[in-house]
C-alpha cells in the first residue's frame, strides 16, 4: 500500500554547493531531509569503478530496505515485542567527489530508479514525520554540543543546567538520559581506564596533597585521609579550635565521612581535611587523630568540638 505524496523530493538535494569532506556533505543532506520531515542514513558506502580515487556515500531513507535474508538466530536473540519502521522505501541520494583541477570537491546527487526509467529514486512510500522533535536523529548529540556539555561538567554544573543551556543554544529537545549518559562517558574518559579511587591518589599526589591510605586484606581503601597543601598552612596558623564531624548519607558509598574543621580568629571557617573511613570504631578515630597530629606537629589545639560521637571520645 503506497501511502506516500508522490513528490520527488530529490530537487532539494541538488545544488551548486561544494563540501570540503563526505562527512559535511552528509551532515548537509541529513539536515535538508529532517527540514522536509524525513530522516537519511547512510546506507552504504561503494567503489563504482577503479577509476574513482574516494567512494560514494549512499544515504537511505529510515524507513528503507529490509534485509529479508537475515535470519536472527533466536537462540541469542530476544524477539522484539515492537513493529518495524521499515517500509521498503526506496529514496536515495548520493554523495560523492568530483576532482576539479586536482582537488576533491564533495556533492550531493540524486540516483536513478532502474527499475522505472525516466524516475530518481526520489520518491517515498510512507507518511513523514508529523512531530520530529523527539526523533533520535535530531536530538543526537553533535561534535559541537559534547565539546559544550564538557565544558560545563567540567565547572560541575547540574545536569539539568546543561540540558537547559544545551537546548536553549540549539533549539533542541535533549532529555535528562542524554546528558547523564554523556557526562558519564566524560567521566569515564577522564578516568583512562582507571578505578575511580585510583584515580583520586594520583591526582592528589599530583597536586601535592597529604594524603595517607590504608587497605584491608582484598586491597580495598579501607581508610583515606586527604588534606590541601593551603589547608596545612592554615591550620599552621589558626590550629586552636578544630570540629569534628562525621556523617555517611553523603557519598556513594554510604562510609563514615569524618570532617575537620577550623576557626580563623574572626570566627570564619575553614576545611582542614577529612577521612572516608569503613567504620566508626575507636581505632578508626584514633587513625584520624594521628593524621592530624602529624599535621600539627607539636602545636597542640585548644579545643575540639564534636557530636559525641562514642569511637571519637575514647580516642580524645
Amino acid at each position: 500500500n503506497d501511502k506516500g505524496d508522490n513528490v520527488d523530493y530529490t530537487s532539494f538535494f541538488i545544488n551548486d554547493v561544494v563540501y570540503d569532506t563526505h562527512d559535511d556533505a552528509c551532515a548537509a543532506a541529513r539536515e535538508i531531509a529532517m527540514r522536509n520531515r524525513f530522516f537519511l542514513i547512510v546506507g552504504s558506502v561503494k567503489q563504482n569503478h577503479s577509476s574513482e580515487k574516494y567512494p560514494r556515500y549512499y544515504m537511505d531513507c529510515n524507513h528503507g530496505y529490509r534485509n529479508k535474508s537475515y535470519t536472527p538466530d533466536l537462540a541469542k536473540t530476544t524477539q522484539s515485542k515492537s513493529k518495524t519502521g521499515k517500509s521498503d522505501c526506496r529514496f536515495r541520494v548520493v554523495v560523492r567527489c568530483s576532482l576539479v583541477d586536482g582537488k576533491c570537491e564533495w556533492r550531493i546527487f540524486g540516483v536513478k530508479d532502474k527499475d522505472n526509467p525516466g524516475k530518481s529514486r526520489g520518491f517515498h512510500n510512507h507518511k513523514l514525520e508529523v512531530y520530529s522533535e523527539g526523533s533520535r536523529q535530531r536530538n543526537s548529540l553533535s561534535k559541537e554540543r559534547r565539546m559544550d556539555i564538557k565544558e560545563l561538567e567540567a565547572t560541575h554544573t547540574q545536569a539539568r543546567d546543561i540540558r537547559s543551556f544545551v537546548n536553549r543554544k540549539y533549539d533542541a529537545h535533549h532529555h535528562m538520559k542524554q546528558i547523564y549518559n554523556e557526562t558519564e562517558k566524560i567521566r569515564r574518559e577522564r578516568l583512562g581506564g582507571m578505578k575511580p579511587m585510583r584515580c583520586t591518589l594520583i591526582e592528589a599526589q599530583r597536586l601535592d596533597y597529604f594524603v595517607e591510605c590504608e587497605f584491608d586484606d582484598e586491597r580495598r581503601v579501607s581508610r583515606l585521609f586527604l588534606c590541601h597543601p593551603e589547608s596545612i598552612r592554615m591550620l599552621s596558623a589558626w590550629y586552636f579550635v578544630i570540629l569534628i564531624d562525621s556523617n555517611y548519607k553523603t557519598n556513594k558509598y554510604k562510609q563514615p565521612l569524618v570532617q575537620l574543621i577550623g576557626v580563623s580568629p574572626v570566627k570564619k571557617k575553614f576545611n582542614i581535611g577529612f577521612a572516608l573511613v569503613s567504620d566508626e570504631t575507636k581505632e578508626t578515630y584514633a587513625w584520624v587523630l594521628m593524621q592530624l597530629k602529624h599535621l600539627l606537629g607539636d602545636r597542640t589545639p585548644d579545643a575540639f568540638v564534636t557530636y559525641k560521637e562514642g569511637g571519637l571520645g575514647v580516642s580524645l
